[in-house]
């Protein structure tokens, strides 16, 4: 539809005047319709925006100049929606129109009422092309920033890590370092109390046995029968001790190396204790009273015999060490479904409290001293090899009164 023209159109009256001055003065451009969509009024910055001129305003429908202008548009269907919703809601309308020029406009519509009724539309669009492209650019620089700091982020978190397992490895080496020296200190320590241990243990019997040669000597040609046998007992009783003290030291040696292993087989458990104990009456030449209690019916079991020679051995041989002649030694085995309970009690003088927490330490004799002759290394031994092979022992001592050691030693399996 055209828009007809007014008879008064030729004259200019001083309202219109002003009213296009300021029209032509604002910002942005502007469009009034009537309810038709006919163009009412419009300014020069409407027409530089759609590339139209006052001509073709005057000469053509509101239809023509839409369609005119939606060609000018990227997506001429949904503007051409947008602008029925609005005449068929009359309701506002603002959003963003991209032109294919490149151009993108703001746009700005609202009904225009008369007494409550609506007798028109205002439009009002500007040149946002500049602005939108910043806010473009600026949510790109924003994005690609936020990205930036992101993967900053990222590492320098990875470095923290880095520098934290740099931390950890560092404080584990460093104690991986201070246990090491621990261990080079006790073995240090170790060492240096066998050296004096085994330079006097080893000493004193020699000693004793050369002594006792040239006594020998002496009393065979006296032909004193006596004392010629009270010096053959006394070096067996010295050999007997070196052999043991050489015994210990190969444990120790094997423990230093870690190459002594728990090798489990059939053993007659009660051949293997009477036989131990047999070897203890012989030395303790019938001096204590050996109480001896095998309070099971299974002799046959999987084990090493090993652990019994070393514990039993070392506990029986520092009770008739330690029991004053005549005293009694108790010695009781059982055996449960799982393990061998062995019991060792002695009527010896005890242990001091203070010296129980050290008394499985290598070379700790604790409150024996005197003329009982021993390395210290016997408990130590009975500690690693219940270690071992899994076993227990837990000590009960009264000052005075003796000593009761408790042993439990796993069974091995078929």
């Amino acid at each position: 539809m055209k828009t007809k023209p007014d008879q008064n159109r030729n004259k200019i009256s001083p309202d219109d005047i002003l009213l296009s001055s300021v029209m032509d003065s604002m910002f942005g451009g502007i469009v009034v319709s009537d309810r038709l969509g006919n163009i009412v009024l419009h300014n020069s910055k409407f027409r530089e925006l759609w590339n139209i001129s006052s001509e073709f305003i005057n000469e053509k429908s509101g239809r023509e100049i839409l369609h005119y202008a939606l060609k000018q548009t990227e997506m001429q269907g949904k503007f051409l929606r947008r602008i029925r919703n609005i005449w068929e809601d009359e309701s506002k309308d603002f959003g963003l129109i991209n032109l294919k020029d490149g151009r993108i406009l703001e746009y700005f519509t609202t009904p225009l009422y008369d007494e409550d009724q609506i007798n028109g539309f205002l439009g009002i669009f500007r040149d946002v092309t500049e602005k939108t492209r910043m806010l473009i650019r600026f949510e790109e620089y924003t994005t690609n920033l936020e990205n930036i700091v992101k993967l900053r982020t990222e590492q320098i978190s990875n470095l923290n890590k880095q520098l934290t397992d740099e931390i950890e490895k560092t404080k584990l080496a460093e104690r991986i370092m201070r246990v090491a020296l621990e261990k080079e200190k006790e073995v240090s320590q170790l060492k240096s109390g066998f050296i004096s241990t085994a330079s006097h243990e080893f000493k004193t019997p020699v000693t004793t046995i050369l002594s006792s040669i040239d006594l020998m000597e002496s009393y065979w040609d006296q032909q004193n029968k006596v004392k010629f046998i009270e010096h053959k007992e006394k070096i067996k009783s010295k050999v007997h001790n070196l052999i043991q003290l050489i015994d210990d030291v190969l444990i120790i040696h094997q423990i230093e190396k870690n190459k002594m292993e728990i090798k489990n087989e059939n053993i007659n458990l009660k051949e293997v204790i009477n036989e131990l104990l047999d070897e203890i009456k012989i030395l303790d030449k019938q001096n204590h009273d050996i109480i001896y209690n095998y309070n099971t019916e299974t002799e046959s079991i999987e084990s090493d015999p090993r652990i019994y020679r070393h514990v039993v051995g070392n506990l029986l041989s520092n009770a008739v060490k330690y029991t004053p002649e005549e005293g009694r030694i108790i010695l009781d085995v059982s055996i449960t479904e799982s393990n061998v309970k062995i019991i060792v009690a002695d009527e010896g003088p005890g242990i001091a409290n203070e010296y129980i927490s050290k008394i499985f330490e290598p070379f700790e004799r604790g409150n024996y001293h005197g003329d009982k002759e021993g390395s210290g290394l016997g408990l130590s031994i009975v500690k690693f090899i219940l270690d071992l092979c899994g076993g227990n022992i837990e000590v009960f001592t009264q000052q005075d009164k003796g000593t009761k050691f408790f042993v439990t030693i796993p069974l091995g399996q078929k």
